[in-house]
């Protein structure tokens, strides 16, 4: 696992976001932030620089945020680096690969067993609502045999649900992991707050700073 200061000014508060398969900065480069930041990513495996947990810790007030299949993998570094002050997840579940809560088995072994240049392609389109969105973004920058390895591994990671994320983030026209899916996982977490928004897996573009995703309410 790989992760990266976006900010580093010694603010009194930290924001600590667990990025999606496949992605990498360039994603939400256009957001921004009055607290630091530092962004997980690249879970080919769970190895991390144990330094980068002592720098959070020391940070008096923390945020989480987990993004698709960083929903899960934030819940499992949740012990080490809490307690938050809140923890959102955007357009994921702790059961990212599931037939009633996450993404379809069969779908998810599909895409593990096809995957190319071609499918790439094709998932970046499907993040979004449509190719206008598309173009206002950076791709990611990773290259194609470390996303088919981090597929793979996601497959043999569990969540820890003894976590309990505040609130859960769910686009309207999610394609990736399908909104019934997500609806259907955050029935089962009384906790957290449920917000709908009209957006695709990706939904970054209705956001220009990290502060409107703690900070959003119901609509």
């Amino acid at each position: 696992m790989k992760h990266i200061w976006i900010k580093k000014d010694n603010t009194k508060s930290l924001i600590v976001f667990f990025c999606g398969w496949g992605m990498d900065k360039n994603v939400i480069e256009h957001l921004g932030s009055q607290s630091d930041l530092v962004m997980f990513y690249d879970y080919r495996n769970l190895d991390c620089d144990k330094t980068v947990f002592d720098d959070i810790n020391r940070y008096e007030i923390k945020y989480l945020i987990g993004w698709s299949m960083g929903v899960m993998v934030g819940s499992i570094f949740s012990k080490k680096l809490g307690p938050f002050k809140k923890s959102v997840a955007i357009n994921g579940t702790l059961r990212p690969i599931d037939d009633k809560y996450g993404i379809v088995k069969t779908v998810y072994l599909l895409m593990v067993k096809g995957f190319g240049e071609i499918s790439k392609i094709k998932f970046l389109e499907n993040m979004f609502k449509s190719a206008y969105e598309l173009e206002k973004i950076k791709p990611p920058a990773r290259e194609l045999e470390d996303q088919r390895e981090e597929l793979v591994s996601l497959m043999d990671y569990k969540s820890d649900e003894d976590f309990k994320y505040d609130c859960a983030i769910i686009s309207d026209k999610d394609i990736i992991i399908p909104t019934k899916n997500q609806i259907n996982f955050w029935k089962t977490q009384p906790q957290a707050q449920i917000i709908h928004l009209p957006a695709g897996h990706y939904p970054f573009l209705n956001y220009s700073c990290w502060e409107e995703i703690i900070n959003d309410e119901p609509r």
